[in-house]
């Protein structure tokens, strides 16, 4: 097996362990959430709470921060090991100021390498779809790469690394 064929090999079995072990957590799920409260001078301060949890192939988290003067930041993950060799995510967050952002796709293994789809919006009404794909062959991998804004606009492009 050459050096190319055997990075490509490693990114996958690095996607597919991933995936197992996701998968296996099944018998060991698991909860943990923290507190902490932090207090500075002139009455700053912040009580942040996290939480998640873990269980048959999945992972769900969430996160607030509430300040002093009543705001509130948030954010939330979660993925899942879809059983196909792809896991799927979505992540959201909303700041003090109360604009937010969310993300949401997938990653997989392919034949001869990886990929990724992903879309991601915010509250202002933007948004971008984005894939990503790399192949590897013995001489060397391919990326390509696309995005799309929700104005229309768009790119993409195609990066050819052979290897010495």
């Amino acid at each position: 097996m050459s050096l190319p064929r055997t990075k490509a090999a490693i990114g996958l079995a690095a996607i597919a362990a991933l995936l197992t072990l996701a998968a296996a957590e099944a018998a060991e799920a698991q909860t943990r959430s923290r507190t902490t409260t932090v207090q500075g001078a002139y009455g700053r301060g912040v009580t942040a709470t996290r939480s998640g949890a873990r269980s048959d192939g999945a992972y769900a988290g969430s996160a607030t921060r509430t300040y002093n003067n009543g705001a509130t930041a948030t954010r939330s993950t979660s993925a899942v090991a879809n059983g196909d060799g792809s896991a799927s995510y979505s992540a959201s967050r909303t700041g003090a100021a109360g604009r937010s952002q969310s993300t949401w796709g997938t990653v997989y293994a392919t034949e001869d390498g990886h990929g990724r789809q992903s879309t991601y919006t915010t509250s202002n009404g933007g948004s971008l779809t984005t894939s990503k794909d790399v192949s590897y062959t013995d001489e060397g991998r391919v990326v390509t790469r696309s995005a799309t804004t929700g104005a229309g606009g768009s790119a993409s492009s195609t990066r050819t690394v052979t290897y010495p």
